[in-house]
């Protein structure tokens, strides 16, 4: 049960989400790239998500995301 949950929180990530990855690097989702099913977005384990964490941006798969800490910040 506890891979779905994890599937679900990976699957729902928007810009502005603060994530851990399994690798232990934190950061802010800035851009996610879906994957194009049948011309539509499609959320997948495969899509690239890139991070922000301090002056470096990572280029990640959703699926390595393991948990949110934060959603995105509220809109000034």
């Amino acid at each position: 049960m506890q891979r779905r949950e994890q599937d679900a929180v990976s699957r729902s990530l928007n810009k502005g989400d603060e994530v851990v990855t399994s690798g232990g690097d934190i950061g802010e989702v800035v851009h996610i790239a879906q994957t194009m099913k049948d011309g539509s977005p499609v959320a997948t384990m495969e899509d690239r998500i890139t991070l922000k964490s301090a002056d470096s941006r990572i280029l990640i798969e959703r699926g390595k995301i393991t948990r949110v800490i934060t959603g995105p910040a509220p809109a000034a």
